[in-house]
């Protein structure tokens, strides 16, 4: 099998107006490239919650390759959004130290080397050097 795609950044759970949802920008990509027939993998940490339980399940029914997804934070991280009636939104992101906790991935580069394009977004600067240094 050919792998195409490799995203690399968040992947959240998102609270909009008390409702949950699946998010993160390198998630949202995976997902909808993988709904578009690509072949797609994922790098980004996640909790050992069972909220991100439910997050891997999802991303690998929707035929996400998950093996690079690291379980390196006690929580998924969240972004929250809210108001009070007649109010603008409020808006507020929840890290959880995702960022620093994927500056110190262990990646498998040999298995993030098998993608063909790599989409960095949302996705920290050391794992970015990191994956630019390996050739990914």
């Amino acid at each position: 099998m050919t792998h195409e795609l490799l995203a690399c950044g968040n992947i959240a759970r998102d609270v909009i107006f008390d409702h949950e949802n699946f998010g993160g920008s390198a998630a949202a990509i995976a997902v909808n490239a993988s709904r578009l027939g690509i072949s797609t993998g994922l790098i980004s940490v996640v909790g050992k919650d069972p909220t991100s339980d439910r997050y891997l399940d999802f991303l690998s029914k929707n035929n996400i390759n998950i093996e690079l997804v690291e379980r390196r934070l006690e929580n998924l991280p969240e972004c929250i959004i809210s108001a009070q009636p007649g109010t603008a939104p409020n808006i507020e992101w929840v890290d959880n130290g995702s960022h620093e906790a994927m500056n110190d991935m262990k990646i498998n580069f040999k298995q993030a080397l098998k993608y063909s394009v790599t989409h960095l977004v949302s996705c920290s600067p050391g794992l970015a050097n990191a994956l630019i240094k390996s050739g990914v």
